[in-house]
């Protein structure tokens, strides 16, 4: 008895642990309101409802889908800082998210049989592939969904699609190299996620950073460097061809989260839809190429550990 109450505590603490996930998510999601196309809040959760939906036991699949009720209610707003809206918004968008990247995430879970956590380029293009079309999909019934209910002209609604859909595009895809080996490891199914030494990571930090000060600083000096700005896709394409997917995993976060800010600080003045479609062409192209290094390294270590046999 003692043993299924001592379960019962431990499985509504990964309950409410999944929930903060999510929540936090949400939350940080302001970082980048430089992308005035990133125009959900929803656009980053909707990654960790992707990475529960692939990871998780049947007994916690809901829990992002509490999560984003929880924003029905003034109070849990006001505990957060975000500003309440009304209470139809959150349940609407709740319900639409969790039907789509949830279905995504067990259609590749149990249906096509992508195998977790990634270490080879087939099962990552797979997962790029999924993470893609719920994108767009989530992005198409957004839109849909606040032409329906008024918030705005359908006109307005095809207008947005597009990066709308790119935005949330990034928010799924740059968090699942880190989230999944995470969960697997938080929920019991695998070893701790094995990320890149704290050296390597402060290294990809400073290099980032060097990269995007040269890449929007620069076009500042004379419309002739404008074109610099792709120097951001640099950085994580080699610590990719480096390290494998533990580095490109890393790498394509520390650019994802550093981009907004970074951008506003050194007064990068082109388009910001440019922009957003470079660091999803920067995140997609890291991770196909991790996963091609890592899935040679596999290869090698088959070969090598064959012929010692």
């Amino acid at each position: 008895m003692e043993k299924k109450f001592n379960l019962m505590i431990k499985d509504m603490l990964r309950f409410a642990a999944i929930v903060a996930l999510w929540l936090t998510a949400y939350v940080f999601a302001g970082v980048f309101d430089f992308f005035e196309t990133y125009a959900s809040l929803w656009f980053l959760p909707a990654g960790v409802t992707l990475a529960v939906a692939l990871t998780a036991p049947r007994k916690f699949l809901l829990a992002p889908l509490v999560a984003n009720l929880l924003l029905a209610f003034p109070f849990v707003c006001g505990l957060l800082g975000v500003e309440f809206t009304n209470y139809r918004d959150p349940i609407l968008h709740g319900f639409r998210l969790y039907v789509i990247y949830t279905g995504a995430g067990l259609i590749a879970r149990h249906l096509i049989g992508v195998k977790l956590p990634i270490r080879d380029l087939k099962n990552q293009l797979q997962l790029i592939a999924i993470a893609l079309a719920a994108a767009l999909l989530g992005a198409l019934s957004g839109v849909s969904l606040h032409a329906i209910v008024g918030n705005f002209p359908w006109p307005v609604a095809w207008e947005i699609l597009l990066p709308w859909a790119v935005g949330d595009a990034i928010g799924t895809l740059i968090p699942l190299p880190i989230l999944v080996p995470f969960l697997m490891w938080f929920f019991g199914r695998g070893k701790q996620a094995v990320l890149p030494e704290w050296q390597v990571i402060a290294f990809q930090l400073v290099t980032i950073l060097l990269a995007m000060f040269i890449a929007f600083w620069a076009p500042s000096q004379g419309t002739y460097l404008d074109s610099l700005f792709y120097l951001i896709l640099l950085p994580p394409v080699i610590f990719a061809v480096r390290g494998g997917l533990p580095s490109a995993a890393t790498a394509i976060v520390l650019t994802a989260l550093l981009t907004p800010p970074a951008a506003n600080w050194f007064g990068f003045e082109g388009e910001r839809i440019s922009l957003q479609v470079l660091l999803l062409l920067t995140a997609i192209s890291t991770l196909m190429i991790g996963g091609a290094v890592s899935d040679r390294e596999v290869a090698f270590d088959t070969i090598k550990q064959h012929e010692a046999d």
